[in-house]
């Protein structure tokens, strides 16, 4: 039986903040991908946040907009 690999991927916007991530599972038989990004405003604040959809999920993935005061 061979052991499951992780693998993360990490990305960055142009001012070098990270902007995503990629995590692939990959066991016999099958590979998973799931990414999560970033998105910035203009004064370099977190903007929106997303969060992937689980393959067994019917509900799709999660994206969380801040707002600033």
């Amino acid at each position: 039986m061979s052991a499951a690999v992780w693998k993360e991927q990490y990305t960055y916007d142009d001012a070098s903040r990270p902007s995503g991530i990629q995590a692939m599972i990959n066991e016999p038989g099958s590979t998973l991908s799931l990414v999560n990004g970033t998105t910035y405003n203009s004064a370099s604040r977190v903007d929106t946040q997303t969060y992937p959809q689980l393959p067994t999920s019917s509900v799709p993935g999660l994206s969380v907009e801040r707002t600033y005061s």
